[in-house]
């Protein structure tokens, strides 16, 4: 039951974007406009609280440049987007909520789910908090809260049976396709889709989320005071009432740093790449501990460079299975490939190798035609092999003698000619530690 109440929460999360707005006060000035209009519910302080939470999150999407921000004011705190974020949220104990509008322009490589070098418009961000608590930032992008629910259906929420049978109705805005999106675990059988309304009734098809599941026509009707009717066509009758969710208490979020995407699975078992709906955001909430294992794979262009829990490192591994035994923020780290080095950089002997330069060079092992090893950064050894492809078709043949040298083995070098020929004259004749071109793994012999 736990892991399909997740499930459901994950397909009924609607993903959306937006940023920050501007007061009848003057705040100080962040580096896009900001509209805060007028609000009777939140002070400017709140509100500008709010704006941080956004712009932090925009900021973990290289390239993208925030332009406006605008509070969509006090009437997106109405109840019924309050519940629709409780019900993104599996607690239950929110009890505001605030709207904003944004238009950013994104990178020109367009990496990620944006398109390149295109201006976006009125990208929503929706936040949620309980009385003068702490905002939490819970869904951003198109097409966020909820629709006025038509008179004819009144019941929303989970429903289940005696037999632990469970259905869940929500409310959905498509333009194309308008209806109520309706989730079920029947026995085993797992199933989802938007169904329209017709009268006082919900009916249409749900497919099966295993596999080639067959989908299978339902009707859902309201019964009694407070219950539902599912009807399978062909098949059972299933009499529902509604059902308290657990109350979470553990409150995880899984979140991208760079371009990349995330899953999830309940135990040990690794969850698969849906490259056709991949996430760069999750949400685990839980009433008791349990195991879960996260997974992390790069956008082209990019790779992998670690977890971090709450701020701090926690793993170098892309698929990790941890106890989720108390709230925690869970971020996977991209880097852009080849990105961490300047190739403009200048190393002599009257300037260092920058600092961290080790740490973020991308290695190559090669090794040369009489069977030496030779570490040769990457790029400059993609170019290497282009050259002496080309000077071989003209008859001439290259090969490398030798290529990056670490700072330590440059010290090992200047520590055996010290002392066998003595200081000066090594200081003469070898390159400082430090200071040698061959660090950058670009110069090669």
């Amino acid at each position: 039951m736990k892991k399909w109440i997740s499930i459901l929460l994950s397909i009924c999360l609607i993903l959306s974007l937006a940023a920050c707005s501007d007061f009848n006060a003057d705040p100080a000035e962040p580096a896009f406009d900001v509209d805060y209009g007028s609000s009777s519910l939140y002070s400017l302080q709140e509100l500008e609280e709010a704006v941080r939470l956004i712009e932090d999150q925009i900021a973990k999407f290289p390239g993208c440049e925030l332009r406006t921000v605008r509070y969509a004011g006090d009437e997106s705190s109405r109840e019924e987007n309050v519940q629709w974020l409780n019900s993104l949220a599996d607690g239950g104990r929110y009890t505001q909520a605030a709207e904003f509008l944004s238009s950013f322009h994104t990178a020109a490589q367009g990496t990620g789910a944006f398109e390149p070098d295109t201006d976006y418009e009125n990208y929503e961000w929706w936040l949620a908090r309980t009385a003068e608590g702490d905002w939490k930032l819970l869904s951003w992008g198109y097409g966020g809260g909820w629709m006025e629910a038509p008179a004819e259906w009144t019941r929303t929420g989970y429903f289940a049976d005696e037999n632990e049978n469970l259905i869940s109705i929500t409310l959905m805005e498509d333009e194309e396709n308008p209806g109520w999106y309706v989730g079920c675990m029947l026995g085993d059988v797992m199933a989802g889709d938007i169904l329209p309304q017709e009268g006082n009734t919900l009916h249409g098809k749900l497919v099966g989320m295993e596999e080639d599941a067959e989908p299978f026509m339902v009707t859902v009707t309201e019964e009694g005071e407070d219950g539902v009717m599912l009807e399978i066509e062909g098949g059972e009758t299933y009499h529902l009432l509604p059902y308290e969710m657990p109350e979470a208490t553990i409150f995880v979020s899984v979140n991208v740093e760079g371009w990349g995407n995330i899953d999830y699975a309940e135990g040990e078992e690794a969850p698969e790449f849906d490259a056709e709906y991949p996430f760069q955001s999750a949400q685990i909430n839980l009433a008791e501990p349990a195991v879960y294992t996260l997974a992390a794979w790069p956008d082209e262009g990019w790779h992998f460079v670690k977890w971090t829990k709450n701020g701090e490192d926690f793993s170098e591994a892309a698929e990790i299975t941890v106890n989720l035994d108390e709230s925690a923020d869970f971020i996977a780290v991209f880097e852009e490939d080849g990105a961490g080095i300047d190739y403009l950089a200048l190393v002599n002997k009257c300037h260092p190798l920058p600092e961290g330069w080790e740490d973020a060079l991308e290695i190559v092992d090669a090794t040369n035609s009489l069977g030496d090893a030779i570490e040769v950064e990457a790029k400059a050894y993609e170019a290497y092999l282009g050259l002496k492809e080309a000077l071989a078709e003209e008859g001439v043949f290259i090969d490398l003698d030798s290529a990056r040298r670490s700072v330590a083995a440059q010290q090992d070098i200047m520590d055996r000619f010290t002392e066998k020929y003595g200081l000066e004259y090594a200081l003469k004749t070898v390159a400082a530690p430090g200071y040698s071109e061959h660090h950058t793994g670009l110069a090669l012999d």
